[in-house]
């Protein structure tokens, strides 16, 4: 059984965000973008940034990657980038109302 440390996600997820939104402001971020979850040897868990899934190969300090957000992660930056948010605000998150 893994028992994750899902308080490892927090700090992992915010970098993960900082490096998409910084991709996307650059152009490039590409439709073979994704945020990927990625486990380490002793089971501990990271979100990581992957700009070309395609080509990806999963770092020797990690035992199994997958993707959590791929095709639409694009949509999202571009969302996220039409607010004109301050950088960090945007990797913080704010309260958008739908």
């Amino acid at each position: 059984m893994i028992i994750m440390n899902l308080q490892s996600l927090i700090p992992s997820l915010r970098l993960t965000c900082s490096v998409a939104l910084a991709n996307h402001q650059a152009g490039k971020l590409t439709a073979n973008s994704a945020m990927v979850v990625a486990f380490q040897a002793d089971e501990t868990p990271e979100i990581i940034f992957v700009a070309d899934t395609e080509h990806f190969k999963c770092p020797p300090h990690y035992v199994y990657a997958a993707a959590l957000i791929g095709t639409s992660f694009h949509d999202i930056t571009d969302t996220l980038a039409g607010l004109e948010l301050p950088h960090e605000q945007a990797v913080k998150g704010s309260r958008v109302s739908c």
